[in-house]
């Protein structure tokens, strides 16, 4: 049976939750065994799963409470990654489905730059982190691609602690955040790469 037929036959308090349900069915659609939720992002929710050969995997899936614009928005900038996959300093987003309005990417879970400041860097480290960030930006905008939601939360990283950009195009803080000047949602502080989302690179 489907998922959405296997959660209606448990009891009402057992039942997944409808964001739940698009995760399972988003999962079973691009092959991948769902264990977790992982992280909760503006429009998206992030799951942790498994693809066919065993490997760790993430599942973002749009969220259904978004506007169509808004949706289009995620799954068009993860198509514009899968080119870009291979690209150091880039989330590798391997497979998107538009019907389910979901795709997967590489695991990382050693963090986000929002967790560094436990990390008694040098100066030197701390500034060869930030360059590196920059020449992923660098990479992106000579392939025409803007990340236009940057800010600590969505530079992940690796196993090296080098930092990994997520999140990219996926979302516009002037289109469905209201600019964010209250820096609720992480990226209002960050608005100088954002500008040139509206003005072009």
């Amino acid at each position: 049976p489907a998922s959405g037929d296997r959660a209606q036959s448990l009891p009402a308090a057992a039942r997944p939750s409808a964001e739940h349900v698009h995760a399972l069915a988003a999962a079973e659609a691009l092959g991948v065994r769902l264990l977790k939720k992982f992280g909760q992002r503006p429009l998206m929710s992030v799951w942790l799963g498994e693809d066919t050969t065993g490997q760790r995997a993430l599942l973002t899936v749009v969220d259904a409470c978004g506007t169509p614009s808004e949706r289009a928005r995620v799954i068009r900038a993860a198509h514009a990654l899968v080119p870009l996959t291979g690209v150091n300093g880039l989330q590798h987003v391997h497979r998107v489905l538009d019907d389910v309005d979901a795709f997967t990417c590489d695991f990382l879970g050693a963090g986000s730059a929002a967790d560094l400041v436990v990390l008694r860097w040098s100066i030197a480290r701390r500034l060869a982190f930030v360059c590196q960030v920059c020449e992923a930006l660098v990479t992106l905008h000579e392939a025409g691609v803007v990340h236009g939601c940057l800010c600590p939360d969505n530079i992940l990283l690796n196993d090296d602690l080098c930092p990994v950009l997520s999140e990219v195009g996926m979302v516009s803080i002037a289109e469905s955040l209201d600019g964010d000047v209250e820096n609720f949602f992480g990226y209002g502080a960050y608005a100088a790469e954002q500008a040139s989302a509206i003005n072009g690179p």
